[in-house]
């Protein structure tokens, strides 16, 4: 009797069912017809590992990554599921009585009995699962599937020590170049402190300095390589950028101090000589290498992290998901999809920015989360997974270029203040070594004159004074010519010098461009030879002017080329007598083999 009871009752459950089922596929058909040809989606989405889609604080070489732990998962049959809870009872009672009291109770918990057809509507057996025992190869799939969890997991975690070794790899290489440049500075000041004579300390300091530079390669890792970085060399890039600045300083601090030792010391004027060439060649060697290392880091966390999640973006498969509540009368059917992206561009796969969307399939809008969408500037039909890539794209893409500019940002201002604000005074000492080597500004304090007076109290020797530092008009450090056709300056030499090198600073306070379309001569006994054109200079604060071979006299004039008003704060000449021989090629050959050395 309660058999025929409980055959009753899931007939009427089918029937049931089948009505709803039917209401179903009407609101569902209508649901994907509002999205595919309307383009009006209803669309709910999450992040899911947010803390990969946000910029972090910048740590040069990325800092040591952390590694999880391996979860072993457990081999067991899902035993959750409605069927699943009414068979495990069936099993243990064997009573058909007491499962249509299960029914019954269940039936309470849902308030509607159509919300179990589906499920009883699947037991077209007569419940004659009812009782069955797992098998053997239900424990077999079970076990499988365990392994196959637990070696995607393990080799998760491959990947992530693979990262923490090579991290604490660069950690040890960074803190050996740290205790190598502690080695080069002490063998270098110990130069100061051991040694009793002048000469003595002077071949101490050349020593020294011979291991400085044979120690190069350890600090300028990727010197003469043109093609761009991979991401684990730029880490390697990072973490030993800082020591390149310090190591820099020593060489150029070394080499100031063998610069004014052999200038001093008698019978070493040709030491001091290479020694001021060597200081040009690296001092530019070394600006070079940080702009390039510059220009590599920047690259990859500017120019490739800028594009690295639109170009790395890609979705999962569509996969239909009932997502009703147990108290919810209606179904609630939906298609989801998986969307991720790297935020850089060598990021693991699990620190991947991973988005999940949903979209309704069904006419029943009232679940919460869900917003209505429009996708005006689609044509033609619009699938469910296209609609969920849209949608993923509106809201990731947004994050990846913010992303971008906090890290673009973040980094390029971290190495603009700790190293590449000194590259220029790196520069500045290779250009005064320079400068040096040529015998000096051979115009400073010279006679001079001009065109014309725009003050009286504005004079031509100002331009002569040595202050290129405080340019301004009113300070008396500039010289002032008034409005007339083709002003011009000039400064009278002690001595016929073939000159080399011009340099002038414009004025400081304003009006740069009262010093554009001039020219710079030089003139001896009335005949006058072109040393530079000077052009532009609007907003130039100062620029250097290589003459002509042919620049040969004991005269500098500076001439404008069109009607105007001539201005200058300082103008600097270099150059070296005329006829006056070099030493010997036998003294240049002799010291080539170790200054050379010091450069490649």
């Amino acid at each position: 009797m309660r058999l025929i009871v409980l055959l009753g009752f899931v007939f009427t459950l089918q029937l049931s069912h089948q009505k709803d089922y039917k209401d179903y596929r009407q609101r569902f058909n209508k649901g994907l017809r509002l999205c595919e040809y309307q383009h009006v989606c209803y669309i709910k989405g999450w992040l899911t590992n947010g803390k990969f889609c946000n910029a972090k604080p910048y740590i040069p070489g990325g800092g040591i990554q952390n590694v999880r732990n391996i979860v072993a998962p457990k081999a067991t049959l899902k035993q959750k599921s409605f069927l699943s809870i009414i068979a495990g009872t069936a099993g243990t009672t064997g009573n058909a009585g007491k499962i249509l009291k299960i029914m019954d109770k269940f039936s309470k918990v849902f308030k509607n009995a159509a919300k179990m057809a589906p499920w009883l509507g699947a037991l077209s057996g007569v419940f004659g699962f009812i009782g069955k025992k797992p098998s053997a190869q239900d424990a077999v799939n079970a076990a499988n599937k365990a392994i196959k969890k637990l070696t995607e997991e393990v080799n998760n975690r491959m990947v992530e020590m693979k990262g923490y070794v090579d991290d604490s790899i660069l950690k040890s290489e960074s803190q050996w170049i740290g205790r190598q440049y502690q080695v080069l500075f002490n063998g270098w000041a110990d130069c100061m402190v051991n040694e009793v004579t002048v000469a003595a300390v002077n071949e101490c300091q050349k020593r020294a300095f011979a291991d400085i530079r044979k120690s190069r390669s350890h600090f300028l890792l990727f010197r003469g390589k043109t093609q761009r970085l991979s991401r684990k060399e730029i880490k390697r890039l990072e973490v030993t950028f800082l020591s390149i600045r310090d190591y820099a300083v020593l060489n150029l601090m070394v080499m100031k101090s063998l610069v004014d030792s052999f200038k001093a010391e008698e019978g070493k004027r040709a030491y001091y000589q290479r020694y001021l060439q060597t200081t040009i060649d690296v001092s530019n060697q070394l600006s070079e290498y940080a702009n390039y290392a510059f220009d590599q880091i920047m690259d990859y966390y500017d120019r490739q992290t800028r594009t690295s999640c639109r170009n790395s973006f890609k979705c999962g498969n569509v996969r239909n998901v009932d997502q009703t509540k147990w108290y919810e009368a209606d179904r609630v059917m939906a298609k989801e999809r998986k969307c991720r992206c790297r935020m850089e561009p060598d990021v693991l796969d699990h620190e991947q920015c991973t988005y999940y969307d949903s979209v309704r399939t069904d006419w029943v809008l009232s679940s919460a989360g869900y917003k209505r969408i429009n996708f005006p500037n689609i044509h033609g039909r619009l699938s469910c997974a296209m609609a969920l890539k849209k949608r993923a794209e509106q809201i990731i893409f947004p994050i990846a270029d913010k992303y971008w500019r906090e890290t673009s940002g973040v980094v390029r201002k971290y190495w603009e203040e700790n190293v590449m604000k000194l590259v220029p005074l790196w520069r500045k000492i290779g250009q005064n070594a320079n400068y040096e080597l040529m015998g000096g500004n051979i115009a400073l304090n010279r006679p001079t004159s001009q065109s014309s007076i725009w003050d009286a109290a504005i004079l031509s020797k100002y331009a002569v004074d040595g202050n290129n530092v405080n340019c301004a008009l009113r300070s008396n450090s500039c010289s002032h010519t008034a409005v007339e056709n083709k002003p011009s300056w000039q400064v009278t030499l002690d001595s016929v010098y073939k000159v080399k090198l011009v340099v002038i600073y414009n004025r400081g306070d304003c009006c740069t461009d009262r010093l554009s379309n001039s020219k710079i001569y030089v003139e001896q006994n009335g005949q006058k030879r072109l040393c530079a054109d000077i052009g532009d200079m609007n907003g130039v604060k100062s620029k250097e002017f290589k003459c002509y071979p042919s620049a040969i006299g004991n005269v500098v004039i500076v001439e404008k080329q069109t009607r105007g008003v001539l201005a200058m704060c300082e103008v600097e000449v270099y150059g070296t007598k005329n006829g006056i021989t070099k030493r010997s090629l036998e003294e240049d050959l002799a010291m080539d083999e170790y200054f050379k050395s010091l450069i490649d």
